[in-house]
């Protein structure tokens, strides 16, 4: 009798480990399977180009230039060197300020001969500039300049004069104009006219900061 009942427990423990045993599988199969079936919610599925958008820099304020100018016309002829700080106001306006030195020569030509006339000056100037452009600008000015002038001519009939005077004469310009994005070298040619000057040719280098 005892042996029967021992091997009795001995099935019944078999069967409950078994049960358990499927019970477990049973359970952890639906999780591994989501598992395998979910993508992780941070993985990327697809891949795509990368834009990368270029913040817009604009020129540099201010810029300090030494230009020189020269030019002669029929009974005119001159030269000239300054220096001028430029201010930027956004992208395509400015304000210059300049001082220089300028030389030339009058010839006033009449019957039997003419007046020649040696000029030396200094004086001033200031300009406001529109351009079209980016780092290429095409530049159009417009201001008024000072110079105060000294004049010794040579007469017709031999005689020679001296005088003093001060020149006041609007000026307007067009140049071609390098401005790099922020700091760099300043390049600008181009035509600037004054009254009673003429139309020189003027070439600037300089430092935008």
């Amino acid at each position: 009798m005892k042996r029967h009942t021992t091997k009795a427990v001995s099935r019944a423990t078999r069967t409950l480990s078994a049960g358990v045993a499927a019970l477990a599988l049973t359970l952890g199969a639906p999780s591994s399977a989501l598992a395998d079936d979910v993508a992780p919610a941070d993985t990327p599925t697809e891949s795509g180009p990368v834009v990368v958008t270029k913040t817009p820099v604009e020129p540099a304020p201010n810029i300090i230039q030494v230009e020189l100018s020269t030019g002669a016309l029929i009974g005119i002829s001159l030269a000239a060197v300054s220096v001028s700080y430029e201010r930027m106001f956004g992208e395509h306006i400015s304000v210059r300020l300049g001082y220089g030195m300028v030389g030339g020569r009058r010839d006033k030509f009449g019957l039997g001969g003419g007046d020649r006339t040696q000029i030396t000056g200094h004086g001033g100037y200031a300009m406001v500039h529109a351009m079209l452009g980016d780092a290429h600008k095409l530049e159009l000015g417009a201001g008024v300049g000072v110079v105060f002038n000294h004049r010794e001519t040579n007469h017709a009939d031999g005689s020679a004069s001296e005088s003093d005077g001060t020149l006041i004469a609007p000026q307007a310009s067009v140049a071609y104009r390098y401005q790099p994005e922020g700091s760099g070298i300043f390049f600008r040619a181009g035509f600037v006219w004054t009254l009673g000057w003429g139309t020189p040719l003027g070439i600037g280098l300089g430092y935008s900061f």
